[in-house]
């Protein structure tokens, strides 16, 4: 049965320590954010992981496992396919009884409720932020080494989250792995590539497309010359929904990165999810995720990570203060949570463990964030922990 206007969470990670901490960031703060509706763990795991995975881990939340992408597939190596396959999966194999999704990373926190409809959410159209720097690609022509020419004006410069109609995304997730690989297995579609003689190559492609007579920008500041971006995977959304001829909607505001300062204020108090994706500073302080690597949230006692003093009066104006980065206690991950389809984080003992700060959150908003709409109220979590032993984990 479909839960009319409902909505349900979820993110991807994989069975480390490094998503771990960052797990129980997003499971607290869907709890403390008011969001509606359950929230689901998309874990990738390989066998090998899953059988070594600790209990207490796969126990922190409502946990879908699927088989790990970002090992020997499409002939590399790389953690971007597995954000199309964990909703390739879990669409497939335990559909949700909402009729909408929301799809966050790991590395993002929730500060307010978002009414999915209120927001403009329907069938047939996906809602999303506007990731401007794919812009480089989009107007570099890039969708169309791979689509119709007809289909470009439905590419979309879409990123970071998204909110899908199920129905919708069952349709997008395959094709969004899909043209992930594509982009991803065969940079010459947007390299230049050297004959012999030294000259570009011109003139149809073995394959399909032309050959590409100068360098395709991509708008991605980290990839080399000649190598696939990170960014493949965020272009792949792009191919698949506008193959699907489903658009989608740009939103402006509804994420914010933890150290953009330059943001304008948001309605009703700053963006609904924090991205913590690159660094955070408040006067001296320092946070990065990058400096956790190998942090275990299981084994660590005490502050997990320093809060930062007291923003100077210049950073805490509204309009220059990080929203992450503002001082605020630190909170308790395994808090306990009496909602029947979550379980707590466990003690390797098997004991509930003792609330224990985690990272400091983003001040709460009010929960009629997104779209003006009345507030919503919290439902117990539906989630289920999927078990795959066997069947093709990679």
């Amino acid at each position: 049965m479909v839960a009319r206007n409902g909505l349900h969470t979820v993110f991807c990670a994989e069975c480390t320590t490094y998503f771990d901490w960052k797990s129980a960031g997003a499971y607290y703060t869907h709890r403390t954010s008011g969001m509606p509706g359950p929230i689901t763990r998309l874990l990738a795991c390989s066998k090998q992981q899953f059988d070594a995975y600790p209990a207490s881990s796969l126990k922190m939340g409502p946990t879908f496992v699927h088989p790990n992408y970002a090992y020997n597939y499409n002939n590399e190596s790389s953690g971007s396919y597995n954000k199309p396959a964990a909703v390739m999966h879990w669409i497939k194999e335990s559909p949700p009884a909402e009729e909408f999704v929301l799809f966050i990373d790991a590395d993002m926190l929730l500060r307010g409720a978002i009414d999915p409809v209120a927001l403009g959410a329907r069938r047939g159209l996906v809602l999303s932020e506007d990731a401007s720097y794919l812009n480089t690609g989009i107007r570099a022509k890039l969708p169309q080494q791979y689509i119709a020419e007809e289909l470009a004006p439905l590419a979309k410069s879409a990123g970071w989250w998204h909110i899908f109609h199920r129905d919708d995304l069952a349709t997008i997730a395959p094709r969004w792995l899909h043209w992930c690989g594509a982009i991803r297995g065969d940079p010459r579609r947007y390299w230049r590539t050297l004959g012999a003689d030294g000259a570009p190559v011109r003139g149809p492609r073995e394959g399909g497309g032309e050959w590409v007579s100068k360098d395709i920008s991509l708008g991605d500041s980290y990839v080399s010359r000649g190598e696939a971006p990170w960014i493949a995977e965020m272009y792949g959304y792009v191919l698949a929904a506008a193959e699907a001829r489903i658009p989608t909607q740009l939103k402006h505001g509804v994420v914010q990165y933890s150290d953009f300062g330059r943001a304008a204020p948001y309605a009703e108090g700053g963006p609904a999810i924090i991205h913590y994706g690159l660094h955070c500073h408040v006067e001296s302080y320092h946070f990065t995720k990058y400096d956790y690597p190998a942090f275990d949230i299981a084994s660590c006692g005490g502050h997990f990570f320093r809060p930062p003093s007291k923003p100077s009066p210049r950073q805490a104006r509204p309009r220059a203060a990080s929203p992450l980065c503002r001082p605020r206690p630190c909170v308790p991950p395994a808090a306990p949570d009496r909602s029947p389809a979550r379980t707590g984080a466990l003690r390797r003992d098997g004991h509930p463990a003792e609330p224990r700060p985690l990272l400091l959150l983003p001040r709460a908003v009010p929960p009629r964030l997104a779209g003006g709409g009345r507030r919503l109220p919290a439902r117990a979590a539906r989630g289920r922990v999927v078990r795959k032993r066997q069947g093709g984990l990679r």
